[in-house]
């Protein structure tokens, strides 16, 4: 199963559902205990009767961003949204007031707040006996890991170090990043453990 927050994942079962013409009230965007895409396996056998929707740079930025916030509902309110841009109402992420066009933004500022908290406030510490490999420990309220990682890459980028999270990890090797599991604090130096 993919991650709860891919957009590569949300975007191929969005399409299909598309251009099934299953609308928003037909498809039941399963979250389960992680948020993750559950329900959609269906919809990539449906039969396609329509092309694939045309939408706007900003609306895949956007629900790129919104993917990565906890709300169970995000998947849902996203392909309702597709649907009716695709159905022709292009300027809607414009109508502030649209209850959905508001829910996605306020998604979006949660999840930009929580990348600018992890930017700011991720403290590397060296690990005991190693002279090079680095560690912190954050806890995100969102699945924002994979957006941020590479900020850190870049501007970490010659010394080897870890970022570990309750849901998701990350390392650095000096060459690549490496995702993985969650881990619990104590596997950090206790004065990083905050």
């Amino acid at each position: 199963m993919e991650p709860p927050w891919s957009f590569e994942a949300w975007r191929a079962l969005a399409r299909a559902g598309w251009c099934a013409q299953a609308g928003p009230d037909d498809v039941a965007w399963d979250g389960g205990a992680q948020g993750g895409l559950l329900m959609g396996r269906g919809l990539l056998e449906l039969t396609a009767a329509v092309p694939p929707p045309r939408v706007s740079a900003d609306f895949m930025q956007l629900a790129a961003s919104v993917l990565c916030h906890r709300d169970p509902q995000r998947h849902a309110v996203l392909y309702r949204l597709l649907w009716r841009i695709a159905s022709g109402e292009k300027a809607l992420l414009e109508r502030a007031t649209d209850v959905d066009v508001h829910r996605l933004r306020q998604w979006q500022k949660a999840v930009q707040r929580d990348t600018h908290k992890m930017k700011a406030f991720v403290r590397f510490r060296r690990l005991p006996g190693e002279e090079e490999d680095f560690v912190a420990w954050f806890e995100p309220e969102h699945w924002i890991v994979d957006r941020v990682a590479p900020f850190f890459a870049r501007r970490f980028a010659g010394m080897r170090w870890a970022i570990l999270t309750p849901y998701r990890s990350v390392r650095w090797d000096g060459e690549a990043l490496n995702f993985g599991e969650g881990a619990v604090r104590t596997q950090v130096p206790a004065d990083d453990a905050q």
